[in-house]
């Protein structure tokens, strides 16, 4: 299996100018502004006020400006490795937080390990801009010998939005091609941070030959939006899992319930055979007995 990916590309990390923040820094400031926002979201009346007000609690808190946050965003969305690194620890920040208050967001139930196995070899990690071509994931596999018919595709991610204004509009297509040609997708819409899985199934059993889909950001009018109003999505724990069709359970010998229910192993016919140690049966018994005449029995003097 062989997987293509359209992303933009993370280069070598240049030396951090002294009016950027630091990336140690920017990750905390980053922490409490994905919390406040959160937080902010609650309220769906006050919402956009909130956000605005909570965003710049944060800022106030470490001492900067809105300034000093936008034009230092402005750098680490043009030298994205840093960016990549912040957002992949927030990232475990997050999932330590869920995991510590009960969540289990995220996690694939497993009956049979044996059945199962996780499929994807690309990045787990990615930042999307809303500039083409930086706004594209694009991934193709081609199925092997380790695929069977009614095999299930079941694809993991989470999301973290950097968004100060404008409509999230984001989506992951997945699509499969069956041994006879035939397509089957299914596409989910991503507007908020959260955790989201898509699947599909071979549910007519004509085998799976390959596996493709995106995930994407629209880049909507950003041509018309300043160069500091700061978009960007993160995904993250990105995995795709390939889950064999459940075997049907197969069913008990009859011999073997004979046996289990008949601690004495006999069978049907050892058990109607006559026991020479048991009363002879009321058949034998009346054969055995003298003729009657008219009804009573005829003796012998």
């Amino acid at each position: 299996m062989v997987a293509t990916m359209a992303m933009m590309i993370v280069g070598c990390k240049p030396s951090i100018p002294d009016y950027v923040i630091p990336p140690d820094k920017m990750e905390d400031i980053l922490y409490d502004y994905h919390l406040a926002q959160g937080a902010a979201v609650q309220d769906f009346k006050d919402a956009n006020f909130k956000r605005s007000l909570y965003g710049k609690a944060v800022l106030k808190k470490y001492g900067i400006t809105e300034a000093d946050f936008d034009t230092s965003m402005v750098y680490y969305m043009a030298n994205t490795a840093y960016l990549h690194d912040i957002y992949k620890s927030l990232s475990e920040k997050f999932t330590r937080q869920a995991e510590s208050m009960g969540s289990t967001a995220g996690l694939v139930t497993i009956e049979n390990a044996s059945d199962t196995a996780s499929i994807w070899s690309g990045a787990k990690t990615v930042l999307l801009l809303p500039q083409a071509p930086y706004n594209r994931l694009s991934f193709e596999m081609t199925a092997d010998s380790t695929f069977y018919p009614g095999d299930k595709i079941i694809v993991n991610f989470d999301t973290k939005f950097l968004w100060q204004e404008g409509m999230k509009d984001g989506a992951m297509l997945l699509a499969m091609r069956f041994g006879n040609d035939s397509v089957a997708s299914r596409i989910v819409h991503i507007s908020n941070s959260s955790h989201f899985n898509i699947s599909i199934n071979d549910a007519h059993h004509k085998g799976i030959k390959s596996i493709n889909g995106f995930f994407y950001i629209s880049t909507g009018s950003i041509e018309t939006q300043p160069n500091t109003t700061l978009k960007l999505l993160f995904i993250d724990n990105i995995s795709i899992i390939r889950m064999h069709e459940p075997k049907p359970e197969t069913p008990a010998n009859p011999d073997s319930l004979k046996r289990v229910q008949d601690p004495s192993g006999a069978n049907d016919t050892t058990r109607n055979r006559p026991n020479a140690n048991m009363p002879a049966s009321g058949d034998s018994m009346r054969r055995n007995q003298p003729a009657r005449q008219g009804g009573f029995q005829q003796l012998k003097i």
